[in-house]
């Protein structure tokens, strides 16, 4: 008999911790199991009290469950470098040019992306 009044922790498609792997919820059965997936292969149960949700910092930086590619947030890694990279050569050439305090403009797409990122982390931003 399950426990309809039970409130469900993990919606589908929440990334969970367990241990020092992330995995991906699929669906929930009502009665503390979550089934989770993991390099694509069938769900498979755990108990929801062993499971929980990501800090920032792995958050920040992880592998993917599904798909096994780095992950900066909900941002491919290879991208997060490239924003990364260029904003800091737009930060070089500004102040090779004598760009004086506007150069720090340049910071914008990194400021920008970690915000962004730590609001797709505690969900006010989808």
């Amino acid at each position: 008999m399950t426990n309809l009044s039970r409130p469900v922790e993990f919606e589908p498609g929440t990334l969970v911790m367990y241990y020092d792997h992330v995995y991906i919820v699929d669906h929930n059965s009502g009665m503390a199991l979550c089934w989770v997936k993991r390099n694509g292969g069938d769900p498979i149960a755990m108990n929801e009290a062993s499971l929980r949700t990501l800090t920032f910092r792995e958050f920040a930086s992880f592998i993917h469950p599904i798909t096994g590619g780095w992950m900066v947030g909900k941002t491919r890694g290879y991208m997060a470098a490239l924003i990364h990279l260029f904003s800091f050569f737009l930060l070089g050439a500004s102040v090779s040019q004598d760009g004086g305090w506007w150069s720090a403009f340049a910071l914008i797409p990194v400021v920008g992306f970690w915000i962004g990122t730590y609001k797709n982390w505690n969900k006010s931003w989808v």
